[in-house]
């Protein structure tokens, strides 16, 4: 069974018991006055090369064999290890190990405002406690009883971490200073292990990352090769059109077309990863001016009105109610949102339904751009503004484009002290795009 007992400090204190003073029950001064037990130095060095091989072998049990360890150095009834957390009522230890007869109770919580680790810790040294459940009547809950507790606090960066703490269950069992030394080693090698396991899951993760970058990188650049090499080919098939045809001829005109068409396409893709480049670089700045938010979303949607007209979708556009002023660049700005109707309209079917909301949300300018699209996955959605991300690249690349249009996005909206979301409900639902925008300080001033 696991003891639950009260997370919230108004529950915990409504059951303190007033006859009974916390007082009543510290006896950690009977420490100095007991004859410490001899020390035994042999099991105690084995018990280390225990816990260093269990650290390299199988760290995941490393918590619970230095418990055990404890149980064994210290001839305790229970052992465990309390980890200081913070929760909608507080903070609170959770028994994340526990060693002995008590060790079906693991993963029980108790509050920190009113537990035997709280006052441990607000002491900042060890603590003995005699019949603790007496001031701590939840503890009655536990079984067997605790007789005597000795309760050692760690940390990590001057910050607490915890406590690991010892518990005898018979009334002849006293805890002594050899315990108390005993436990202050472990509660140190505790400390080190658990910093050193926050260490290990964070290289886990940046390693993960890492990969997921490089993966992502491979497919962005395969996507580059692929985006890059169609207009080569009309371009290369037009000029020997036009090597072999008349200066006048129908054919050249129409291979001359086709040439310049081709050629501004891959101006547009060396121009989205040069803007890429500065922004990372830091290089780019913003050439701010008071703009009124109406005009740039009517160049913005000037700019995305052909890629939206020849996929026949329906464009809505919802201007503000009154006018709104920002201190922005406007070219910029108006990048950011025709790569929103852009994107919008490369990953929404033929004939799909693009909607543009612009309105005043207290201090900011909000601008959102719905579609009923392809949607974003769970997966993707946590990184979709991410360079070298890519949604369905079937869907892409018969649009057209490098994927990179979001991350451009985010970058320029941040770089205006603004924020942008993303939100789907899942694939095939559709998504929408929120910036928000500080507005102009004193929209009448120039």
């Amino acid at each position: 069974m696991t003891t639950q007992v009260p997370l919230t400090t108004q529950n915990a204190l409504a059951e303190r018991p007033q006859q009974v003073r916390l007082e009543d029950i510290l006896i950690t001064e009977e420490i100095l006055r007991r004859k410490p037990r001899r020390p035994d130095h042999a099991s105690e060095n084995r018990a280390l090369v225990a816990l260093a091989r269990e650290m390299a072998n199988n760290p995941r049990n490393l918590l619970q064999k230095l418990l055990d360890i404890a149980v064994e150095l210290c001839h305790a009834g229970s052992a465990g290890l309390s980890l200081l957390r913070t929760g909608p009522g507080g903070e609170y230890f959770s028994w994340d190990a526990l060693s002995g007869v008590y060790a079906p109770h693991v993963g029980g919580t108790t509050p920190r405002g009113f537990s035997p680790c709280g006052a441990t810790l607000d002491r900042d040294a060890p603590q003995l406690f005699l019949s603790p459940a007496r001031y701590f009547t939840y503890l009655g809950e536990v079984e067997p009883p605790f007789y005597e507790a000795l309760i050692i606090p760690f940390y990590s960066q001057g910050q607490p971490l915890g406590t690991i703490w010892i518990v005898s269950h018979n009334v002849r069992r006293h805890f002594d200073a050899e315990d108390v030394r005993v436990m202050t080693s472990l509660a140190e090698f505790t400390s080190a292990a658990l910093n050193l396991q926050e260490v290990n899951r964070a290289l886990r993760e940046r390693e993960q990352e890492l990969e997921d970058a490089d993966r992502r990188k491979d497919e962005f650049l395969a996507t580059l090769a692929h985006e890059l090499r169609n207009p080569l080919a009309p371009i290369r098939t037009s000029l020997h059109l036009m090597r072999y045809t008349g200066a006048d001829s129908p054919t050249r005109d129409r291979a001359l077309k086709i040439v310049e068409r081709q050629s501004e396409h891959l101006v547009r893709l060396v121009d989205d990863l040069l803007e890429v480049s500065r922004i990372t670089r830091g290089s780019l700045e913003l050439r701010t001016e008071r703009v009124e938010l109406s005009e740039i979303i009517q160049s913005s949607v000037e700019t995305s009105r052909p890629l939206i007209e020849s996929a026949a979708h329906e464009l809505t556009v919802t201007f503000p109610a009154t006018p709104l002023f920002l201190d922005a660049d406007p070219i910029r700005l108006s990048q950011v949102i025709s790569n929103l109707l852009n994107n919008a309209a490369k990953y929404t079917h033929r004939g799909g339904q693009i909607q543009l909301d612009a309105r005043q949300d207290g201090q900011e300018a909000v601008i959102a751009v719905k579609d009923n699209g392809i949607g974003l996955s769970e997966e993707l959605l946590p990184r979709v503004f991410k360079m070298f991300t890519q949604g369905d690249s079937s869907h892409r690349h018969s649009q057209g484009g490098l994927g990179i249009g979001l991350a451009l996005v985010e970058r320029l909206v941040h770089m205006h002290d603004g924020t942008v979301e993303a939100s789907s409900s899942g694939l095939g639902q559709g998504s929408t795009f929120t910036v928000r925008l500080p507005l102009a300080a004193d929209p009448h001033s120039k």
